[in-house]
């Protein structure tokens, strides 16, 4: 099997890998409310926006069905972060306009 091949099949198993380390963030996540205020939905929509032009790179570019593959799941992985993130704001926000209070971001 050619060097590149090996290589191939390397990085896409270290990429799969590499996405499950998104499961122990997101069951956190899931679970603590607090940790979701917490985390910044600048930086992870950020970082999901990059891998999105990652996807579309290897879509469009390479073309190489592993490399879509890894690049995908960590899109997902980041999104799904954000998604926990972002709902936990709107459910706030939500809260604070019901209680009728101006909400004060913490310093």
């Amino acid at each position: 099997m050619p060097f590149a091949e090996v290589l191939s099949a390397l990085y896409a198993a270290s990429g799969i890998a590499g996405c499950a380390c998104y499961v122990p963030q997101v069951l956190g996540l899931a679970r603590n409310a607090p940790a979701r205020r917490a985390m910044s939905l600048a930086t992870w929509s950020g970082w999901l926006g990059l891998s999105l032009i990652g996807v579309a790179y290897a879509m469009v570019v390479v073309g190489q069905p592993e490399l879509i593959l890894v690049t995908s799941l960590n899109a997902l992985g980041q999104a799904v972060v954000v998604a926990l993130v972002a709902g936990q704001r709107l459910k706030d926000c939500r809260e604070t306009k019901r209680a009728g209070t101006l909400a004060v971001p913490a310093r």
